[in-house]
This record gives structure tokens, sequence and C-alpha cells, in this order.
């Protein structure tokens, strides 16, 4: 049978999925047949047990590989990493970019361990590191110009030219 996770509460290691009939079914983590932690919304493959239950859950083929079933701490952590590269190619907003890539990897690392999303809090913490990189050379870079750019002034001034 197929459908899709309602809920997965991680500290009570159970989860809901709304089965494509209409029906909920209840599944313990120890039915949960993928290398992934469940998320909600994430498409299933599972065999209707005793009553409401289900059992052999697997996640469906080809879920979560799409950009819209990431998960929103993934999303940000993303964002949060494309923000930190391009401050070290766009010099003139780099330092808005890489605040912006640190604040999105903070949050991103912060929801990321509240849903237990191993892969998006490693990502995140990239973001941060990255982002903070981006931060140092961004600032060196505009500190470059302009100590570059008065000294030009202070020799234009200059009787010696």
């Amino acid at each position: 049978m197929k459908g899709s996770i309602l809920e997965f509460n991680v500290q009570r290691s159970e989860g809901v999925i709304s089965g494509d009939d209409g029906q909920r079914y209840t599944f313990a983590a120890s039915d949960w047949n993928a290398d992934v932690v469940p998320v909600a919304g994430q498409k299933v493959d599972f065999v209707q047990g005793e009553g409401a239950a289900a059992r052999d859950v697997y996640a469906a083929v080809g879920a979560g590989s799409a950009a819209g079933d990431m998960s929103g701490s993934m999303k940000k952590a993303v964002v949060a990493i494309i923000c930190a590269v391009l401050a070290f190619f766009i010099p003139v907003i780099g330092l808005v970019l890489s605040v912006v890539g640190l604040i999105l990897g903070r949050q991103a690392r912060a929801t990321a361990k509240a849903e237990a999303d191993d892969t998006a809090a490693l990502l995140a913490l990239i973001a941060i590191i990255v982002g903070a990189i981006s931060l140092i050379f961004a600032a060196i870079a505009v500190l470059s110009v302009m100590l570059f750019g008065s000294g030009l002034a202070l020799l234009g001034s200059s009787s010696l030219l």
C-alpha cells in the first residue's frame, strides 16, 4: 500500500501514515526500513498490519530526491551555502551575502537538530563555516579597497605628482 507520513515523533519512536485509501496507520521505528529519518510529507510504501497498524514501511522509490521533498532545514542550509559561496565571487555585496549565509546557516542548524536531521545539520554547519570565512574575506576586500582608494587620493593631492 502507498501513503505519506503525517508525522514522526523521535522521542516516542512512532509515526502516523496517511494511506492512499484515506485511512491513517501508525508505525513504530522498528517497522521503518530506510537509511533516512522519516519526515512529514515523505512518500512511503507499507504493508497493512493488524487494525490501523503499518509494518514494513519503506521510503518510496525516488522519495526525497526532488527539491520539493527536502525538509525546511535542508533548504535553508543549501541557500546558506549558496549565499556564502557567492560572497567570494561578488565582492560588492559580499558582506551582506556572508551575513545572510551565517544567519540562515544558524537557523537551519537549530531546526535540523530539533528534527534530528543529521544531514541538514552537517550541511548547515558547513554553511556557517563557509559564511564565516567569506565574511572575513569580504571584510578584508572592502578594507583594502578603502585603504587603496584613500592612498590614491593622498597620492593625487601630493605635490610630488
